[in-house]
């Protein structure tokens, strides 16, 4: 017997669940309304419309920065072969996220920005409670990890523990927002049911429901990533149900979402003057540093200026600006 994904968040209040689909494979049970009990919103035709006038995709030049935690349980299953399991992960998600709408996909990269392996022990209280385990840790991102628009716009935490009826969590409409955060059982499965796992989980911290739950009847319930997973069948795409939804949450208005996803500004060390370019006046600023023993000019590190510090700079400045 599989069993489904629980999600819980909000736009809003609003909060998304669905049940365990029976061993015979049939559809899982919806239950999706506000805290007043009321259906959520259905689709309008105005966000299908944006999604055609986009083209093939939200934005070529956007990524969502992803930061992966390992538990401690994860990590002594996977040993010295974590970083290759978390590179391939993040690579499948890329695969999908990257392709085009009409491909099932949104039109924009998903990278690993940080990975953080917590091989001595989980700084949560670890649970097999799906939702439990996705409080624990939205409570440690948020006092020692916090969501930053410039390096992290969600965090996703793979897990070891057998997680009792679903095999994950994630809060609803929250990318680039504080608890952009969701949960996925890793162990047990291959690589590709895992990725489809945490794309299910991304779709609804960027803002998609469980495909069947909106009352469209464009929403397909079988054979996509917001659909009830299958570790038999793992699926790579998302629906056009999934895509509006996605691209209605990015362009909400109150939150300049695709500014948070515009590709990272790479470090120049050697732009002093901070107008990306270097010339004259970042030579200038560096000599200016170095003769009044300002630290700016500490091109090394060590506290101390001297010629290694010269010969830094002198490197960095030819290198230019990524």
């Amino acid at each position: 017997m599989f069993r489904s994904l629980i999600s819980t968040g909000y736009f809003s209040v609003l909060a998304c669940v669905v049940g365990a689909a029976s061993a015979l494979g049939s559809g899982p049970e919806h239950q999706c309304g506000a805290a007043d009990g009321s259906r959520p919103r259905v689709l309008q035709a105005e966000t299908f419309d944006l999604v055609d006038s986009l083209g093939g995709g939200l934005c070529d030049e956007c990524v969502i920065e992803l930061h992966i935690l390992v538990d401690v349980r994860l990590a002594d299953e996977l040993a010295d072969t974590v970083q290759a399991y978390v590179d391939d992960i993040v690579a499948r998600m890329n695969e999908t996220w990257s392709r085009p709408f009409s491909e099932g996909g949104l039109g924009l990269g998903v990278v690993l920005s940080e990975l953080t392996v917590f091989a001595d022990g989980d700084p949560w209280a670890a649970s097999a409670d799906a939702f439990a385990m996705l409080n624990n840790v939205n409570s440690y991102v948020n006092a020692n990890i916090p969501i930053n628009p410039d390096g992290r716009d969600a965090v996703i935490m793979l897990s070891g523990v057998d997680f009792d009826i679903a095999l994950g969590a994630g809060f609803v409409g929250r990318l680039c927002r504080s608890s952009a955060v969701g949960v996925v059982q890793a162990i047990f499965f291959q690589n590709e049911f895992v990725a489809s796992l945490a794309n299910h989980q991304l779709g609804h911290i960027a803002g998609s429901l469980h495909d069947g739950s909106t009352g469209s009847s464009v929403c397909s319930s079988n054979d996509f990533i917001m659909s009830a997973p299958n570790s038999s069948l793992p699926v790579d795409r998302y629906s056009g149900c999934s895509i509006s939804e996605i691209v209605g949450h990015v362009f909400s208005p109150g939150f300049d979402t695709l500014s948070c996803l515009s590709l990272p500004v790479l470090p120049c060390p050697a732009d002093l003057t901070g107008d990306r370019l270097l010339n004259f006046f970042d030579i200038s600023e560096f000599l200016q540093a170095f003769s009044g023993g300002d630290l700016l000019a500490d091109f090394t590190g060590d506290g101390l200026l001297n010629f290694f510090d010269i010969s830094e700079f002198l490197i960095e400045f030819a290198a230019g600006c990524p």
